[in-house]
């Protein structure tokens, strides 16, 4: 079985967790296995966050990677992108002002713009959003809240007592 099916996906806690910590570190990626003509790298982000000042490093998630652009200089500055998995689908949220160049090569990975502030967000294919989805600056597609993507569980309530 390929390892990112393994992986565990992020609950909503976790993910709640990370868009609050005040992020100070790098990112870093490392190659994991090769299917075919992509790469799957897994994500690391280094942080400092919570209130003990903790640090470390977590896995954010993976990305499949065209062989070809591996080896580009811009590719290292793409590890500035945050990635958080939820279900079957791939989010990816831009930390950086900088989102021409990024946008440019994440619909050329087949990502779609779900999103047209800085802030941009991203849905792997088979979304809601047709591949090439393009949002003028009204932004007629509203971007779903995160707890619809990362659902909580409900509690079931105990029985009452006699």
């Amino acid at each position: 079985m390929m390892l990112h099916k393994q992986l565990p996906t992020f609950e909503l806690r976790v993910a709640s967790w990370l868009m609050r910590a005040r992020f100070i570190g790098d990112y870093s990626v490392q190659r994991i296995e090769g299917e075919g003509m992509f790469v799957y790298a897994q994500f690391l982000h280094h942080w400092e966050g919570g209130g003990r000042r903790v640090r470390g490093a977590v896995c954010l998630g993976l990305i499949r990677i065209p062989l070809h652009l591996q080896s580009q200089g811009r590719f290292k500055r793409l590890l500035q992108i945050c990635c958080l998995l939820g279900g079957s689908a791939v989010v990816l949220r831009i930390v950086t002002t900088e989102t021409g160049e990024y946008f440019d090569l994440l619909r050329r990975w087949g990502f779609v713009q779900v999103s047209p502030d800085e802030w941009g967000y991203f849905k792997a294919d088979g979304g809601p959003w047709p591949l090439g989805t393009t949002l003028g600056p009204g932004g007629e597609i509203e971007y779903p809240p995160l707890k619809d993507w990362y659902p909580r569980r409900k509690r079931t309530p105990p029985p009452p007592s006699d």
